[in-house]
C-alpha cells in the first residue's frame, strides 16, 4: 500500500532488532476504542479522580490505561467508595503489564476458576496462567497472549410493516497480542460474522455493509469479516505503528466530527510523539471507495476484472494540556486520490490546506478544534468545531460553501451518591453539504461509512445518556436521542446527503434543515453483566419513532439478548 515507505520500514526494523534486548518493557499495544474501560475512564475523569484530563486521541495504549488506573488506586483510594474500588481493581487487573502477571491485583470475581483449572491439571501451564488469557507465554525476549473471540445474539423487531422480524448474529475469531524485545509490540484481531433470519439482506458478493466494509449477502443471510493487525515500535518519546487499525479523535459521545471510528479499519502508518504537555499524532492511510470508481477493466476467462481508483487520507492532531483541567486540540485531515502518494501529505508537520493549494486545489481538506474542561469536580464540559469549507467574508450566511459542523456537551457524576453513575448531554449540528465533495474520490467516507460523525449533512441531534454501575460487574446504559434531518427532495439538492455534492445548477443558498424534514426519536437501553472476566451477558432494547414530511410515520421496537467473550461491538455504529 505504501511503496515509498519501504526504505523507512527497513530502517525502523534494523533499529529495532539491533537494539539491546533485555526484560520486556513494551506495553504500547492499543486498546480498541470500543472497550468498556473508556466509559469508566470518562467517569473517573468527570469525578475528578484522575490527576488531569485524559487525552481524547484514541485509542490509548495498555501502558497509558494501566498507569492511569494505578495512579487512581495509589492517590485516590481513600475517596473511592466500595463499588468504585472494585471497578478500578478489576480493570487494573486486566491491563497490568504482561511481565507482572504474578503480581496481578486480586480480582473481585466470585467464580472460582482456579479450582476448575487445578482439577484439569492446567493451573501450572500456559493455559489461563493469569485468568485473563486462554494462552499466555512470557519469555525473556518476547511474550504472546491469545484469547478466543465469540459473540451470539438473538432478537426480534416489531415493525408497523411488515410485522415481526427475527435476527440471529454469530461472530467468532481470535485475538493475539504481545511483545518482542524492549521496543516492539504487536496486535492481531480477526473475526467472522454471520447474520441470519427472516430479515431480507441484499444479494451479492461485493457489497459494502455500513461499518464493516466488504460483505456478501444471500437474501436470508449476510456474511462479513473484520481484521485488525499492527506492529508498534517504541522509541521512548515516539511510537511508530504500521498495520491496519482505526483512529478516533475528540471528546464526543456521538463520535468525532473530524475523525470517528465507525467505519471499518484501514491500512495506515501512524506516528505519535509526546513531549511534556504536548501530544502530536499523525497518520496516513489507504481508503476504499464505494460505489467503486473504476479506472480500468478487462475480461479473462469470461470473468471481468476491474481496477479501482486509489483513495487516501492523512491527518495530524496536536493536543495541548494547558492546565490539569483543560485540554485543547487542533486537527487537520486531507482526503485525496486518483493518483499516487503525495509527498507533502507524508509530512507530519505540513499544513495540509497549503499543500492542497500547491497541488492545484483538487483535494478535500478539513480543519478542526476541540476542547475539554473539567469545570469543577463532577462537572465536565466539551465542544468541537469542524471547518470542512468556509469563507470569512460570507461567515454567518446561508451560502452553500459554509460547510461547518459543531457540537457541545457536558457530563456530570452528581446523580446517585452511592452508585457510580454519570449523565451526559450532547448537541450536534451539521450544516448542508458537510463531508461531501465535488469529486467522488474525495467524499469523506471509507467504503460507504462516514469517517466523521454518522449524522447526515443538514442535521441536528440531541443526545441524553445515563450510565449506572449498580454492581462492580454490571453496567446499565440508557440513551435518549432526537434527530432532525433535512433530506433532498427528488427535484432539488439541499445538501442533505453526503453522496450528493453541490452542483453548479443547485441554489447557492443552503438553508439549514431545508428540504423534506425527517424527525426521529429513539430510546435505547442496554444492560451488561460480566459473568467472569470478559465473558458478558447482555440484553438491549430499542424503540424508534420516525416521521418524514407529512406522509410517512413509522414505529418499531427491537429486543436483543446474547453472550460475548472477549468481544466488544463498536457503539458508534449504532449512533
Amino acid at each position: 500500500m505504501f511503496p515509498h515507505l519501504t526504505t523507512h520500514c527497513l530502517i525502523i526494523s534494523l533499529l529495532v532488532f539491533c537494539s539491546p534486548v533485555s526484560k520486556i518493557q513494551a506495553q504500547n499495544i492499543d486498546v480498541e476504542s470500543n472497550h468498556p474501560v473508556y466509559n469508566f475512564i470518562d467517569y473517573l475523569e468527570t469525578r475528578g479522580l484522575t490527576n488531569a484530563v485524559i487525552s481524547t486521541t484514541k485509542p490509548l495504549s495498555r501502558r497509558e490505561i494501566s498507569r492511569l488506573l494505578k495512579n487512581v488506586l495509589n492517590s485516590k483510594k481513600s475517596v473511592l467508595n466500595s463499588r468504585e474500588l472494585k471497578l478500578v481493581t478489576a480493570f487494573r487487573a486486566e491491563f497490568i503489564d504482561f511481565s507482572h502477571v504474578q503480581a496481578v491485583v486480586s480480582k473481585p470475581y466470585p467464580v472460582k476458576l482456579q479450582t476448575i483449572l487445578k482439577t484439569a491439571h492446567l493451573s501450572h501451564t500456559v493455559i489461563f496462567k493469569d485468568y485473563r488469557f486462554l494462552f499466555l507465554k512470557i519469555d525473556r525476549d518476547y511474550s504472546i497472549a491469545a484469547n478466543p473471540l465469540f459473540a451470539y445474539s438473538a432478537g426480534e423487531s416489531v415493525l408497523d410493516l411488515p410485522g415481526k422480524v427475527n435476527l440471529v448474529k454469530r461472530s467468532g475469531g481470535l485475538q493475539l497480542q504481545g511483545t518482542i524485545g524492549r521496543r516492539m509490540s504487536y496486535f492481531v484481531d480477526f473475526r467472522d460474522t454471520r447474520e441470519s433470519g427472516n430479515k431480507y439482506f441484499p444479494v451479492g458478493h461485493r457489497l459494502a455493509w455500513p461499518g464493516y466494509g466488504y460483505a456478501e449477502g444471500r437474501g436470508d443471510q449476510l456474511f462479513h469479516d473484520e481484521a485488525v493487525a499492527f506492529i508498534n515500535v517504541d522509541f521512548r518519546k515516539l511510537t511508530v505503528q504500521l498495520g491496519k487499525n482505526s483512529n478516533r479523535w475528540g471528546p464526543a459521545l456521538s463520535g468525532g466530527l473530524i475523525l470517528n471510528d465507525a467505519a471499518t479499519s484501514y491500512n495506515q502508518m501512524r506516528l505519535q510523539a509526546k513531549f511534556g504537555k504536548l501530544r502530536l499524532s499523525y497518520f496516513h492511510a489507504g481508503l476504499q471507495t464505494y460505489p467503486r470508481i473504476v479506472v480500468d477493466s478487462y475480461t479473462s476467462n469470461s470473468v471481468a476484472r476491474e481496477s479501482f481508483a486509489e483513495k487516501y487520507i492523512a491527518g495530524h492532531r496536536l493536543e495541548f494540556k494547558l492546565h490539569r483541567r483543560l485540554l485543547l486540540a487542533l486537527n487537520e485531515t486531507v482526503i485525496y486520490g486518483e493518483r499516487g502518494l503525495q509527498l507533502a501529505y507524508l509530512n507530519p508537520l505540513m499544513f495540509f490546506r497549503s499543500a492542497e493549494h500547491f497541488y492545484g486545489d483538487r483535494d478535500n481538506v478539513a480543519l478542526g478544534v476541540d476542547v475539554k474542561f473539567l469545570l469543577k469536580r463532577n462537572i465536565l464540559i466539551y465542544s468541537e468545531l469542524l471547518l470542512d469549507d468556509f469563507s470569512w467574508g460570507r461567515s454567518g450566511t446561508s451560502w452553500y460553501g459554509n460547510k461547518q459542523a459543531w457540537l457541545a456537551g457536558f457530563k456530570t457524576t452528581k446523580v446517585v451518591r452511592s452508585i457510580p453513575s454519570m449523565v451526559q448531554f450532547e448537541y450536534v449540528r451539521i450544516r448542508p453539504y458537510v463531508y461531501s465533495h465535488t469529486f467522488p474520490i474525495n467524499t469523506y467516507t471509507h467504503y460507504n461509512t462516514s469517517l466523521g460523525n454518522l449524522l447526515q449533512p443538514n442535521s441536528e441531534a440531541f443526545f441524553l445518556n445515563f450510565r449506572f454501575y449498580p454492581r462492580w460487574n454490571t453496567v446499565f446504559d440508557l440513551l435518549l436521542k432526537r434527530t432532525l434531518h433535512g433530506d433532498n427532495p427528488g427535484s432539488r439538492n439541499v445538501g442533505g446527503r453526503i453522496a450528493d455534492a453541490f452542483d453548479v445548477h443547485d441554489s447557492h443558498t443552503a438553508k439549514f434543515l431545508d428540504g423534506i424534514l425527517e424527525s426521529r426519536r429513539e430510546i435505547k437501553f442496554t444492560t451488561t453483566i460480566s459473568l467472569y472476566l470478559n465473558f458478558d451477558w447482555f440484553v438491549s432494547g430499542l424503540w424508534q419513532s420516525s416521521q418524514k414530511g407529512q406522509s410517512f410515520d413509522a414505529n418499531f421496537f427491537t429486543f436483543n439478548t446474547g453472550f460475548r467473550l472477549n468481544f466488544h461491538e463498536k457503539h458508534s455504529r449504532s449512533n
